[in-house]
């Protein structure tokens, strides 16, 4: 007796895209003024990534179509889940950002006998923030896609500064 072993998905292969982009500004100037020196920087980085995975199956649409008898889940035919509409793909959007503004000072404060004293400042301002979305079939709350990836969107950001004196 032979024995045919058959994918009747094969038309709507599962795929993992995933495409991630950087950009990174890094801009800054330094000089010196008499026994000081100085400089100064201002940084912007982001990276985003976009996923996309086609292929899957909502299960809503499955179970939709077996109920009404539009798909015969013993069929081999290679486009009776395909009729059905039951294929779609996932999309999760990520992006991370950072901003930050630095300047430090260096130099003699007092001339004294026994040597220089010497001042050094400086400090820093940064903001991040990072952000996920996804396709309503990747949402936990309203998760649909059989075998897919589920997220809780987000979006949070925080601030701070920094400062030091020696």
């Amino acid at each position: 007796t032979p024995i045919t072993i058959r994918n009747r998905y094969y038309l709507h292969p599962r795929l993992y895209l995933t495409t991630n982009r950087q950009l990174g500004v890094l801009a800054g100037l330094k000089g010196s003024l008499a026994d000081w020196t100085w400089e100064t920087a201002v940084n912007y980085g982001e990276i985003r990534q976009d996923y996309h995975n086609p292929g899957l199956i909502s299960n809503a649409a499955l179970i939709r179509a077996v109920l009404s008898g539009a798909l015969d889940l013993s069929s081999t035919a290679p486009d009776a889940a395909d009729a059905v509409g039951i294929f779609g793909a996932a999309r999760i959007d990520q992006v991370s950002k950072l901003w930050t503004v630095d300047a430090k000072a260096a130099g003699q404060l007092l001339a004294l006998p026994a040597g220089a004293v010497n001042l050094a400042i400086g400090g820093q301002f940064y903001q991040e923030s990072i952000a996920a979305d996804a396709d309503r079939g990747s949402n936990v709350a309203t998760f649909d896609w059989n075998g897919g990836v589920a997220i809780s969107p987000f979006v949070a950001s925080r601030r701070g500064n920094s400062a030091f004196a020696e």
